[in-house]
Order: C-alpha cells, then sequence, then structure tokens
C-alpha cells in the first residue's frame, strides 16, 4: 500500500488452500510496515476503512477502545498477523509474539474486509489479494 509515494505497508493473503474464498476460513492477513505509525494513528485508520467499506456494528467504538490497549506503536520493519480460525475467532501477533484478539467475531469479518471488499479503498490490492 503506497499513499503518494510513501510505502506503507505490503500485506499477504492466506488460507487453508492457497486460494481465496469468501466466508471460507481459516484464513490470515500478514501486514509488513514499511514506516513507524503510533498505535494511534493505526487505530484511527482502522475506523476510518471500517466505515468506508460501509461496516457497522453497535460494539465497533468498544472495539477500536480494545484495539488501542492491543496493538502496540509500529516501527519500520515491523509485523502485525491477523488470524482468523475456522469458527471466525480472530488473535493478533506482532513479530511474532502473541497479542490477543477482539472477542466477538463480527469483528473478523470487519476487519479482514478493509482488504477484502469489493468497497475497499485499495482496489488494485485487493486484486493482488485474491489473485483476481
Amino acid at each position: 500500500m503506497r499513499w503518494t509515494f510513501l510505502r506503507i505497508y505490503s500485506v499477504t493473503l492466506y488460507s487453508e488452500d492457497g486460494l481465496y474464498k469468501p466466508d471460507k476460513f481459516p484464513q490470515a492477513l500478514e501486514i509488513v510496515y514499511h514506516r513507524k505509525i503510533k498505535s494511534k494513528a493505526l487505530v484511527k485508520a482502522t475506523k476510518e476503512q471500517m466505515q468506508h467499506i460501509g461496516f457497522e456494528h453497535p460494539d465497533s467504538e468498544v472495539w477500536f477502545e480494545q484495539l488501542s490497549t492491543l496493538w502496540p506503536d509500529i516501527r519500520k520493519g515491523d509485523t502485525l498477523l491477523f488470524e482468523i480460525d475456522k469458527n471466525k475467532k480472530n488473535r493478533f501477533s506482532y513479530n511474532g509474539a502473541p497479542l490477543g484478539g477482539i472477542s466477538n467475531t463480527d469483528f473478523s469479518e470487519g476487519f479482514i474486509n478493509i482488504w477484502l471488499s469489493p468497497k475497499t479503498s485499495e482496489p488494485k490490492l485487493r486484486e493482488q489479494l485474491i489473485n483476481f
């Protein structure tokens, strides 16, 4: 993902058979960051992107508060891994260390669809992720 000329991050989608199938889990997104990002800015961007795709949930503000305590500040070269298991439960890892997750399976759908929804703000990146 780029913003003007700056590389922000690289993202890879993983699935059990290597193919993207909507609503077929397990799936994982690995995000490798190419610049520093404060946790607060990352949570804000996540919220904005969920709103952009039209994902709304009555618990979303609670989720963003949880993310602000869950996610650390990001440094260049850091990796954030988001995994969804076959039951749609999620968890985050930071540079290989477990961080925890959001205990609502609806969050799993909202977060991963920032990149995979047809309404994403980055349609070319989506095409690359789903091998379209």
